[in-house]
């Protein structure tokens, strides 16, 4: 065995949330269990997303639609809310997409003056990596002083948004929100997940999966841990397979 090789850690995979914070919830009178499909844009108690409804918000998790939903950490941590379009917040979120748009069009520049491909999609999964890395700094101070004066209560993805500051679930929200995006408007294609999982010892972790229509590749973008690829070429630092994978 090479002296290089490290084993990758053992997983305990969750769709949402941990055991412990599913039957919190159940016990809560603002959480529904799911009884059918989220259709796209109709949020209500009477229209639950798979992982049910959470004060009237569909909850995030696996394979869900990420905008107009709310996160949910495990332990006492904040309810993260992603919405650009019934919020106060829709400017801070046409502000980072519209850095993200610049990024792209300066990149689109440099590959036609080296007479490449300025096609949209080429790169664009890089984009969105560098303007996280480059807007949201990870910060575990900042967020758990957030998580105190917001314990139990919904805050706003653009409040991290907005101090340029977060940790791996916000990471993973602004990347995975800015994917949606482009997608709904039409240009990229596939399937954009928020995932996340557990090691013994290490704790919780998120990242946005991306699965091209076109292709049938996977990728991973991981602002946490700095790194973003191809599934198949993920460094053994964390498990980013999903048990079917």
């Amino acid at each position: 065995m090479s002296e290089s090789y490290r084993p990758k850690p053992e997983a305990s995979w969750n769709r949402t949330i941990s055991r412990t914070e599913l039957e919190k919830l159940k016990n809560n009178p603002l959480y529904e269990e799911p009884t059918g499909e989220l259709k796209l844009g109709e949020i209500s108690p009477s229209n639950p997303s798979k992982y049910g409804i959470y004060k009237d918000r569909h909850v995030i998790g696996r394979d869900e639609k990420i905008n107009q939903g709310v996160y949910l950490g495990s332990g006492e941590r904040e309810e993260i809310v992603v919405d650009d379009i019934n919020s106060q917040a829709k400017e801070s979120y046409d502000k980072i997409y519209s850095s993200l748009w610049q990024k792209i069009q300066n990149r689109q520049k440099e590959q036609e003056e080296l007479g490449l491909s300025s096609n949209v999609k080429n790169g664009i999964l890089s984009d969105v990596f560098e303007l996280v890395m480059d807007q949201m700094r990870y910060d575990g101070d900042f967020v758990s002083v957030a998580s105190k004066e917001f314990k139990n209560q919904k805050i706003n993805l653009s409040y991290f948004i907005d101090n340029k500051k977060g940790v791996c679930r916000h990471q993973a929200l602004m990347a995975g929100y800015l994917l949606e995006r482009l997608k709904n408007e039409g240009y990229i294609d596939g399937d954009v997940s928020i995932d996340r999982n557990s090691v013994a010892g290490r704790g919780a972790h998120a990242w946005v999966r991306y699965k091209s229509a076109t292709s049938g590749v996977t990728y991973i973008i991981d602002p946490a841990q700095n790194w973003a690829g191809r599934l198949d070429d993920a460094p053994g630092n964390w498990p980013y397979k999903r048990p079917e994978d």
